[in-house]
């Protein structure tokens, strides 16, 4: 969080603030929302990639962490997300 704030040049418990009370969630979440977003796109641009390779570059440090998160975004696994995704990519859906 020390990162973000001076990057965006505020306090990190002004960030903290903002987060909390404008988007109603916590730095962690925020963070593991913008990890999961770029994911999935992930997931979808690069199909022969590993799930855990992606968690990887997108900051995880396991891949039942981002299990964990990403469910918790999505409300799918990462396996099924580009299971899904790609086939209705190929049926025009």
């Amino acid at each position: 969080m020390p990162k973000l704030a001076n990057a965006v040049g505020v306090t990190p418990n002004q960030l903290s603030y903002v987060l909390n009370q404008h988007l109603g969630k916590s730095f962690f979440d925020f963070v593991n929302e913008v990890r999961t977003n770029e994911a999935s796109r992930l997931l979808i641009e690069e199909p022969d990639r590993t799930i855990l390779d992606i968690a990887i570059s997108v900051g995880f440090n396991s891949k039942s962490t981002f299990n964990l998160a990403f469910k918790k975004i999505t409300g799918k696994t990462p396996s099924v997300y580009r299971s899904e995704t790609l086939s209705q990519c190929s049926t025009g859906q």
